[in-house]
């Protein structure tokens, strides 16, 4: 369960920091 755990966390950590990036792009376009 906890090598489970970690795998799910280092694979979810990159795609969370990708969705937040697309995010902050996203809301600097419609600013601008």
């Amino acid at each position: 369960m906890m090598v489970f755990s970690f795998l799910f966390v280092v694979l979810t950590l990159p795609l969370i920091s990708v969705l937040v990036n697309v995010f902050l792009k996203i809301v600097e376009n419609s600013i601008l």
